[in-house]
């Protein structure tokens, strides 16, 4: 009776993992993996090849850019999603239409700022040179 509700439970393992929704986050897992692999690697081999001084210059200069992001970084893919899921659902085509234009325009006008704040720093650039 237990080995039988053992290989039951292993039946129901094994279906659960050949679903879809399964294979999706495994497969996103693995992606996600993968760039984490690949910027160690790139990380090791910039050290390895640029030597400290030079390391550190690029590594002040991707620090600068990646800080300001977290600030004015507004994440609206999440919210998006969700919308776009729910107005594609209902066939609502043209509020869907203006939310997509809505979250592009926003992320194009962020990223716009981000970009004339990190250009702009003239303390950035004359530290650098």
């Amino acid at each position: 009776m237990i080995v039988t509700q053992f290989l039951a439970g292993i039946s129901r393992f094994r279906a659960a993992l050949r679903h879809r929704l399964a294979v999706g986050a495994a497969a996103l897992a693995a992606g996600q993996y993968a760039a984490a692999t690949l910027n160690f690697v790139t990380s090791v081999l910039m050290a390895r090849l640029l030597g400290p001084t030079e390391y550190g210059l690029v590594a002040l200069t991707v620090a600068y850019p990646t800080l300001l992001w977290s600030f004015v970084g507004v994440k609206s893919v999440s919210v998006l999603t969700r919308y776009v899921a729910g107005l594609r659902v209902k066939g609502e085509n043209e509020r869907l239409k203006a939310v997509v234009k809505l979250g592009y325009g926003l992320d194009f006008l962020i990223s716009c700022i981000a970009f004339i704040l990190v250009v702009g720093n003239k303390e950035q650039h004359t530290y650098l040179h």
